[in-house]
């Protein structure tokens, strides 16, 4: 991602993995994260950061998240369980500015037909009691 390329207000959305892109593996570097998120809030966009296997760094310090450098509420942060549990775990989340919790809710009911109810509570489960923390 050339950050000195991005557009001046046409687009209103990207959508990047920036902890390791997808299919390379190379990274974003804490200043051109910093750059993407200032031209996000100059122009008014919003970012899609799928962080899909964060976890799964081996070298070097944990890379901070954009969402965690956001202070103008313009990521939307995604993440799975898929990849640090198990591929057969079809779960993943998915941290929205306030503004646009309501219309995801409501867009995810009109697309959906249900979650694996037991699979969430069993997750939601490993979560509380520290088990993830310590996997």
């Amino acid at each position: 991602l050339d950050t000195a390329q991005l557009p001046d207000g046409t687009i209103s959305l990207a959508y990047v993995t920036p902890s390791h892109q997808y299919p390379l593996g190379s990274t974003l570097a804490l200043e051109r994260r910093i750059r993407l998120l200032e031209w996000a809030w100059e122009v008014g966009a919003y970012i899609v950061e799928d962080d899909y296997d964060s976890d799964f760094r081996y070298t070097g310090s944990p890379l901070t998240a954009l969402a965690g450098l956001d202070a103008c509420g313009a990521v939307i942060y995604l993440g799975t369980f898929s990849k640090s549990i198990g591929a057969s775990l079809r779960l993943g989340y998915m941290v929205l500015p306030a503004e646009l919790v309501e219309p995801a809710q409501i867009a995810k009911a009109l697309l959906d037909n249900g979650q694996p109810w037991l699979e969430q509570a069993v997750l939601a489960d490993f979560i509380a009691n520290g088990s993830y923390a310590n996997h």
